[in-house]
């Protein structure tokens, strides 16, 4: 059993590094689909671990580890987007720039110049053209600006910089953007700057002044974050035990706000979390000074951790056996705390400027003022506004298409609904074009107005237009013409506006067995419905198809026939069937009253 256990555990984590290897990643959301079910498979085991154990037969010791472990080490491979490190190059340029430059060059900079100076090194060094068509984010108004305004006053940027510091700013600014096509440059200056307290320009952001911009550099950086990953899996596994590491890591391999592409191969994004856990694990071990220490500097490095000090502090007021449980000396706790982010505040304070800190505050409090997809909470949740979707505000942008955002993400104006897929159309003339000559016609989903904005067709795909064709069937099946203007709305060909299709009979997949299966009856004239000899996709799709020239009234109520008529073939086998074993039924009945009146056994004597 503990082979067949490390075999399993092996064999998961071959696959995930096969897949790694051999695929080179996921994308976007197939990398959230896959942590997805990486986290339902963590779920549905401990859950089948717990019934087990109610029921009084465990799962063996050897089992329940060699799956926890491959369901964690897959989970660790989800967060990498199995391999997408391969696409990336190793080194998440779009954030490194920001951290890097940030805090090198903290003292020039600030928190509101770091893309008008680089636009204006860029342009120094040959790209002029190009930044002169691109615009950046100015962060002290929080708008977007031309980027001629940065080359229009050099002054503005090189009167903050030595000689020297501008020709290690621009060599920087040119070793970062090598790397980066033409968009996604585009796109890291229209971020939200460099974030950072002033105490982690001066602790961490100390590497950017000791480590080259070049590319073994970069990548040395890049690194550092996964070497603080590992170590957080192993004091937990020390401290709490293998269990509780595998759960951790299932679940920071399948959260979603800080996923691979945002924070993965970027410059110490993790060094709070590894304070965290390093905290957790001092007051595990009884060290409630150097837990405070830690938590204390993770919080004058990005502020929100210091959320931590109260569940610390709140253990006061549990239950006595919870106090009992976990025993934890505030005071101590507290005094490390304090001491230590006082320590780096000041330290913050005194290498960068005095002012360091209140800048800070002012462009987190205006980054937080603004409406973001990267935000979460609920004040995010009730702030909606369908102004600020994603493709209405990348319409907005410059240097999106003209003609608004049906332009910008390449719908077609007339005759194609907003956001309703190519097949709901055809399908809605279709149906359009099949009512009787002379009935009035009854308005398809697509046809009525959306209930907030009139002016904006309702949004339906085809499987909302599958109800309205089946009503449009005759009796209790699919009518004649409803069904070919099913078949007709599933072509790829298309439908012009007279409703006639055009191309080939190509399916995207084959009609359903019960649709493709049906064509008219050989009687045009009571029109019913019969079910094909065998299954013919094209000769189906003929049938309900028929030429124009058919008669207009194949589709009108027929007689009701005989009641023999109306029962196929296949329903008079089953009524035999069904009739044979009643009979049978009957005769097991008759055969085992005699046996119990004659009182013998049954497949025995009589007695």
């Amino acid at each position: 059993m503990r082979r067949a256990a490390i075999a399993l555990g092996l064999g998961a984590l071959g696959i995930a590094l096969g897949w790694w290897i051999c695929l080179g990643g996921l994308d976007e959301w197939g990398g959230a689909r896959a942590r997805a079910l990486v986290a339902l498979a963590a779920l549905g085991w401990a859950v089948y671990l717990r019934a087990r154990r109610r029921e009084g037969r465990p799962v063996s010791v050897p089992v329940a580890h060699g799956v926890a472990g491959a369901v964690a080490l897959c989970a660790a491979a989800s967060w990498f987007n199995f391999g997408a490190v391969i696409a990336t190059g190793g080194v998440h340029r779009h954030d490194v720039f920001h951290y890097y430059v940030g805090s090198k060059y903290h003292r020039e900079l600030g928190y509101g110049l770091i893309y008008r100076c680089a636009a204006l090194a860029e342009a120094e060094t040959g790209g002029e053209a190009l930044v002169r068509q691109r615009m950046f984010r100015d962060l002290v108004t929080d708008r977007l600006v031309p980027a001629s305004v940065a080359l229009d006053d050099p002054s503005v940027c090189r009167s903050r910089f030595s000689p020297e510091r501008w020709r290690s700013f621009r060599e920087d600014v040119r070793n970062l953007r090598t790397g980066l096509n033409e968009p996604a440059w585009r796109q890291s200056q229209i971020d939200h700057g460099y974030n950072p307290t002033p105490a982690w320009t001066v602790t961490s952001g100390a590497l950017s002044r000791v480590v080259p911009s070049t590319e073994l550099g970069l990548r040395f950086l890049a690194s550092l974050d996964l070497a603080l990953i590992a170590l957080c899996v192993a004091a937990l596994a020390a401290s709490f035990g293998w269990r509780v590491a595998a759960l951790a890591l299932v679940l920071w391999g399948t959260q979603e706000p800080g996923r691979f592409t945002w924070v993965a191969f970027s410059m110490l994004r993790f060094d709070w979390f590894f304070l965290l856990i390093l905290s957790l694990v001092a007051l595990r071990r009884g060290r409630p000074g150097l837990a405070g220490a830690a938590l204390g500097w993770a919080a004058a490095m990005r502020g929100f951790p210091a959320l931590g000090l109260v569940g610390v502090l709140l253990s006061g007021v549990a239950s006595p056996a919870l106090r009992a449980r976990y025993a934890v000396d505030r005071r101590r706790f507290a005094a490390g705390f304090l001491l230590t982010a006082a320590a780096l505040v000041a330290l913050g304070a005194a290498v960068v400027g005095p002012s360091s800190w209140t800048e800070w505050t002012q462009h987190i409090r205006r980054h937080a003022a603004v409406a973001s997809s990267n935000k979460a909470g609920l004040g995010t949740l009730v702030s909606f506004d369908p102004e600020h979707r994603v493709e209405r505000v990348q319409a907005r942008l410059p240097g999106a298409p003209t003609g608004g955002v049906d332009a910008a993400l390449g719908r077609r104006g007339e005759g194609h609904p907003r956001g309703a897929p190519p097949l709901a159309p055809r399908l809605a003339a279709r149906l359009r074009s099949a009512a009787p000559p002379g009935a009035r016609p009854r308005p398809t989903p697509l046809d009525r107005a959306h209930p907030r904005d009139p002016g904006r067709p309702r949004r339906h795909g085809a499987l909302g237009l599958l109800p309205h064709a089946l009503r449009r069937g005759r009796g209790a099946g699919l009518g004649a013409r409803g069904a070919r203007a099913l078949a007709a709305g599933l072509r790829r060909g298309g439908a012009g506006a007279d409703g006639d299709a055009r191309g080939g009979v190509v399916l995207r997949r084959p009609l359903p067995r019960h649709l493709a299966g049906l064509r008219a009856g050989p009687g045009a004239a009571d029109g019913r419905l019969r079910a094909a000899t065998r299954y013919d996709r094209a000769a189906s799709l003929r049938a309900l198809d028929p030429p124009k020239e058919s008669p207009p009234d194949v589709v009108d109520r027929p007689a009701k026939p005989a009641a023999h008529a109306r029962r196929p073939d296949a329903a008079r086998r089953c009524h035999t069937r069904l009739r044979r074993v009643r009979r049978h039924a009957a005769a097991r009945g008759r055969r085992r009253d005699r046996r119990h009146r004659d009182g013998r056994p049954r497949g025995g004597r009589r007695r």
